[in-house]
C-alpha cells in the first residue's frame, strides 16, 4: 500500500552571523587618524569612535607610544638589578595583582560606604551585611600584602632587615595567610547573599537603585559595580592558580615546593567549597549587568535563569539584514521537570476541566506520545549528547583536532548525566504509572508513592473454562491481572491484585501439561500462568522472583498501598476469585469507568495484541534511544522507493514526510518484530537495507550510508530484544546504553 501526503512548506525567519573585521596581520589597516567606513577612509579625530558620538578607550592618549617612554638603557638596568628565577616573576605577580585586589575592595569598603552606605536609604540590615562581611576581608588583605611586599623587598636586596635567612620563596607567606584566609569562610559565602539582597531593596527602593547608579559613574568604580562583591571569590581562583604554577615550576626537593604544595591543597580546599556560590554570584552579576543595557523586559534576573551567550547577529526582516543583539539564556532546571510533572498531575486529580483539556490535547496529532513523555525529553537528551559524543571519542584517534574538545564535552555531559540520574529514574517510573492508569480500570490510584513498574504483558490464565488471555502487570508490590474491556475507552479492567509479599513461584509444566506455564503461591490465592514462549516464561518468572525478594526484604508495606489503590470493596483476593471469565468482558460495559476516546495503539494495547511483554528498562531504553533521519521505504509492490523522515522512540516508527512536518503521518509499533537483513532470494539489491517483520507483515528500509545503518539497526534491536532484570537492577546506576 503506498501512502499519500501533502506537502507543506513551512517558511521561518533565517539568521547569520555578523561580519567580524580580520586581524590586522591579515588585512590592509587604514593610515594613521583614518577609519575605514562602508569601504571609505574617513578621517577620524584622536579619542572618537567610529561613529563619532562618544571618546574611544582604544585611543586615549594613556595607550599610545607618547603616554610612556622607556629607554632601553634602563630595561638594561633593570634586567641586572633584579632576580631573574621564574619563581620571583610569579611572586611578583603575586604582589602587583594583590595591590590591585586590595584596591578593588576599597570600591566596596570605603568608597562606596562613603557614597551610599551612610544614606537613610540603605536599610542598617543591608549595611551591616554588605560592610561587616567586606571589612574583615579587606583589613585580613591588607596584613597579607605588607606581608608579600617585605618578602618581594628580601627577595631583591632592598630590605633594611638585618636578619639573615632564606627569603628568595613565597609559598611559606602564602601557606601562612591562606590558613588565616580559611578562617574568614563565612564571610565570604555571605557576599553573595549582600548581592542578593542589594539588588532586591534596590527594586523596591527608587532612592537607593539611584544611589547605586551615581556610584557607579565615579571614576573609582571603573567596572560595573557588582563585579567588585564578586571579586573575592574571584582571587581564590588567582591564588590557586599562582600556586599551581609555582609547583609546577619547583623541583620536589626545592626548599619551597612543600609549604607551596600545601598551600595549594588549603586553597583548592576552599575553592571546592566555595565553587558553587562562585558560579551562582557570576551568572546572577552578569544578568543585573544585562539588566541594566536592556530596556522593555521587567526582571532579567528570574530564579532559575542562566546566562549563556551574547552577541550580534543580523536578522533577516522585510528590510533585509539587520543587526541586531541576541541574548541566550537557560530558563528553566532540569530538575524542576519532575516537580512540573507532579504538579500537573497533583492538580489534574483535582480539577476535572484541566484533566478533560490534558486529554483532548492528547488526541491531536501533534501529540503523537503521552503528553508526560514530552516533560521527559530534556532528561532523555542528555543521554543522547553523551552517546553521540561517546561515538566520537571512540572514533576519533587522541591526536586528532577534535579529540580534546570532545572529551572535554563528554566530561562535562557525564556529569550532568550523574547529577540528574536520581531524577530521571524518578521521572521514568512516576511518568510510566501515570500512562499505565490511563490503560487501567478498577483501581483508584496507581501511582502510590514507594510503587515502582517493573514489567507489563501476556499470561493465559488457567479457569474453569481453560486457558485465557490476560494481561498482567508487575509492580514492586502487587501483580495485577486484567482483561480487555469492551468499552468505548478501550480500557483493561482489573480483575485481581495479588500482593507479592510471602508469595512463592513453582514451574508447573508437568503438573498442568500446558507448555511455559508456572504457579504463583500467594498467602490465600495460588494462580497458574502460561506464557507464549519459553524466552516469555523466563522473563516473567526472573522479574517476578526479583520483585518477590524486594518486597520480602521491605517487610510487605503492600498491604497498605493495596488497600488506598484498589476501588473494590472486596479484598484483592476475593476480587479475583476463578469464577472470573470472559462473561466478565460484557459485564464491564456496564461499569463506571469513563467513556471517553483512548488511543488504542498504546503499549499496553501492542503487547495485547502481539502477546508479547515489555519490562521498565525496555521502556527507558526505547525512550533514551532515540533516533531520527532520512530512510528510503520501499513500496510493496513495485521496486520504487519513498523518502521519509523517520523518528524512532517509544517502541515505535513514526513517519513524517519532512523533518519539519508537525506531526506524523503513519507510525509502526515494533514490539513483536524482527529486524535482519534481507536474504538473496528477496532480490534487494540496494546496499544498507534492513528488514522489519512481524508474521506476515514485512517493511524494508535503507539507510543512506554504513554508519546510519548499523545505528538504526542498533535502536531497533533495542526495542525488539526484552531485557533481563539484572538490566534492571543495575540501572539504579548511572550507565551508558
Amino acid at each position: 500500500m503506498q501512502w499519500s501526503f501533502e506537502v507543506k512548506t513551512d517558511v521561518g525567519e533565517i539568521w547569520t552571523d555578523c561580519p567580524v573585521s580580520r586581524s590586522p596581520q591579515h588585512s590592509e589597516s587604514p593610515s594613521a587618524g583614518q577609519v575605514m567606513v562602508n569601504g571609505q577612509k574617513q578621517s577620524l579625530s584622536l579619542g572618537q569612535s567610529p561613529d563619532g558620538r562618544q571618546p574611544s578607550p582604544l585611543t586615549t592618549p594613556l595607550l599610545t607610544d607618547a603616554g610612556f617612554v622607556r629607554t632601553d638603557d634602563e630595561d638594561e638596568v633593570r634586567r641586572k638589578r633584579f632576580p631573574t628565577d621564574k619563581a620571583y616573576f610569579i611572586a611578583k605577580e603575586l604582589l602587583t595583582t594583590e595591590r590591585t585586589y586590595l584596591k578593588d575592595l576599597e570600591v566596596i569598603t570605603v568608597s562606596f560606604q562613603k557614597s551610599v552606605g551612610k544614606d537613610e536609604a540603605m536599610p542598617d540590615s543591608l549595611r551591616n551585611l554588605i560592610f561587616a562581611n567586606f571589612e574583615p576581608v579587606y583589613k585580613f588583605h591588607e596584613t597579607f600584602l605588607k606581608d608579600v611586599e617585605q618578602r618581594l623587598a628580601q627577595w631583591e636586596g632592598r630590605s633594611n632587615a638585618h636578619i639573615k635567612g632564606d627569603y628568595q620563596r613565597v609559598g611559606d607567606v602564602m601557606l601562612k595567610n591562606i590558613q588565616g584566609l580559611k578562617l574568614l569562610t563565612a564571610h565570604l559565602q555571605k557576599h553573595s547573599e549582600a548581592l542578593l539582597e542589594l539588588e532586591r531593596t534596590c527594586r523596591s527602593s527608587r532612592k537607593l537603585e539611584g544611589l547605586c547608579r551615581d556610584f557607579e559613574l565615579q571614576k573609582v568604580c571603573y567596572l560595573p559595580l557588582n563585579i567588585f562583591f564578586l571579586r573575592p571569590l574571584h582571587r581564590l581562583m588567582h591564588y590557586k592558580q599562582i600556586l599551581e604554577r609555582l609547583c609546577k615550576h619547583y623541583p620536589p626537593t626545592h626548599d619551597d615546593f612543600r609549604d607551596s604544595r600545601a598551600a595549594l591543597a588549603d586553597i583548592s580546599e576552599m575553592v571546592v567549597q566555595l565553587h558553587g556560590t562562585l558560579i551562582k554570584m557570576e551568572n546572577f552579576q552578569k544578568l543585573l549587568e544585562l539588566k541594566k543595557d536592556l530596556t522593555g523586559v521587567d526582571n532579567l534576573a528570574v530564579p532559575g535563569r542562566e546566562f549563556i551567550r551574547l552577541g550580534c547577529l543580523s536578522k533577516l526582516s522585510g528590510k533585509g539584514l539587520q543587526q541586531r543583539m541576541f541574548f541566550l539564556l537557560l530558563t528553566a532546571h532540569l530538575q524542576k521537570h519532575s516537580e512540573a510533572l507532579l504538579e500537573l498531575e497533583r492538580t489534574c486529580r483535582s480539577s476535572r476541566k484541566l484533566e478533560g483539556l490534558c486529554r483532548d490535547f492528547e488526541l491531536q496529532k501533534v501529540c503523537y506520545l503521552p503528553l508526560n513523555i514530552f516533560f521527559l525529553r530534556p532528561l532523555h537528551r542528555l543521554m543522547h549528547y553523551k552517546q553521540i559524543l561517546e561515538r566520537l571519542c571512540k572514533h576519533y584517534p587522541p591526536t586528532h583536532d577534535d579529540f580534546r574538545d570532545s572529551r572535554a564535552a563528554l566530561a562535562d555531559i557525564s556529569e550532568m548525566v550523574v547529577q540528574l540520574h536520581g531524577t530521571l529514574i524518578k521521572m521514568e517510573n512516576f511518568q510510566k504509572l501515570l500512562e499505565l492508569k490511563k490503560d487501567l480500570t478498577g483501581v483508584d490510584n496507581l501511582a502510590v508513592p514507594g510503587r515502582e513498574f517493573i514489567r507489563l504483558g501476556c499470561l493465559s490464565k488457567l479457569s474453569g473454562k481453560g486457558l485465557q488471555q490476560r494481561m498482567f502487570f508487575l509492580f514492586n508490590d502487587v501483580l495485577m491481572y486484567t482483561s480487555r474491556g469492551m468499552t468505548a475507552s478501550n480500557q483493561f479492567k482489573v480483575h485481581g491484585q495479588l500482593p507479592l509479599y510471602g508469595m512463592t513461584i513453582r514451574e508447573s509444566e508437568d503438573e498442568w501439561g500446558v507448555p511455559h506455564s508456572f504457579t504463583l503461591f500467594g498467602q490465600r490465592q495460588s494462580v497458574v500462568v502460561a506464557a507464549s514462549s519459553a524466552s516469555e516464561m523466563e522473563k516473567w518468572v526472573e522479574d517476578i522472583k526479583m520483585a518477590i525478594e524486594l518486597a520480602d526484604k521491605c517487610n510487605g508495606p503492600s498491604a497498605e498501598i493495596l488497600s488506598s489503590s484498589f476501588t473494590d470493596s472486596k479484598s484483592p483476593e476475593e476480587s479475583s476469585a476463578d469464577q472470573e471469565s470472559e462473561d466478565d468482558l460484557s459485564a464491564s460495559r456496564t461499569s463506571l469507568e469513563r467513556q471517553t476516546p483512548h488511543r488504542g495503539n498504546t503499549t499496553v494495547h501492542v503487547c495485547w495484541h502481539r502477546n508479547t511483554s515489555v519490562s521498565m528498562v525496555d521502556f527507558s531504553v526505547a525512550l533514551e534511544n532515540q533516533l531520527s533521519g532520512n530512510l528510503l521505504r520501499k513500496f510493496k509492490n513495485s521496486n520504487g522507493w519513498q523518502k521519509l523522515w523517520v523518528v524512532f522512540t517509544n517502541f515505535s516508527l513514526f513517519f513524517y514526510k519532512t523533518h519539519q512536518d508537525e506531526y506524523p503521518l503513519a507510525s509502526l509499533p515494533l514490539l513483536g518484530y524482527s529486524i535482519t537483513i534481507p536474504s538473496e532470494s528477496e532480490n534487494i539489491h540496494k546496499d544498507y537495507v534492513f528488514k522489519l517483520h512481524f508474521k506476515s507483515h514485512v517493511y524494508y528500509f535503507r539507510s543512506e550510508s554504513e554508519y546510519t545503518f548499523e545505528r538504526w539497526m542498533e535502536v531497533i534491536r533495542s526495542a525488539t530484544c526484552s531485557s533481563s532484570h539484572i538490566r534492571s537492577l543495575s540501572r539504579k546506576e548511572p550507565h551508558v546504553y
